[in-house]
């Protein structure tokens, strides 16, 4: 698993990748994952109808609960690309759950496991709006991932540049 910092969707360069944000559960009426921030608002903006079509997957293969689906992850084409949603939330005003980004986890070993020529570039799940420590979720992935583990790019956002001190 490597780390770097800089912008998950540049994983939409690599022709073996699977580019995947952090996302709910909750789909809006029309069927559509609810896309509306962070690393799922940038995906769902850079490849119009993809949230549509992650909708639609979660659909077929998640399990309903009272107001969110839990479906781990859910992966579709997008004109060339191969996108995704890897789940740490039910709900969009919770935080992120640590079994939710197990789940994920665990599916998307299984995932890469199908498909030995895929590289996911994913951008670092539950710690931005998801509020959790950056250990805590390295651990569980850490954990979760193996053996494909080498073959995950984590994305945190660019360090800022510090300010000068006056």
């Amino acid at each position: 698993m490597k780390v770097v910092h800089g912008n998950f969707l540049h994983g939409l360069n690599d022709p073996s990748g699977l580019v995947l944000a952090p996302a709910c559960g909750v789909l809006a009426p029309d069927g559509s994952l609810v896309m509306g921030a962070g690393a799922a608002r940038s995906l769902a903006t850079r490849l119009p109808g993809i949230a549509r079509d992650l909708g639609w997957a979660i659909c077929t293969s998640g399990t309903r609960r009272l107001d969110h689906w839990v479906y781990g992850l859910a992966v579709a084409e997008s004109g060339p690309h191969l996108a995704g949603a890897f789940q740490t939330k039910g709900h969009w005003v919770h935080p992120a759950s640590p079994e939710l980004i197990t789940l994920a986890a665990r599916k998307l070993r299984n995932y890469l496991e199908q498909h030995p020529g895929l590289r996911a570039h994913l951008a670092f799940p539950g710690v931005g709006l998801g509020g959790l420590p950056i250990q805590q979720v390295a651990r569980i992935l850490g954990q979760e991932l193996q053996p494909a583990m080498g073959r995950v790019v984590l994305y945190l956002l660019p360090r800022k540049a510090a300010s000068p001190r006056r």
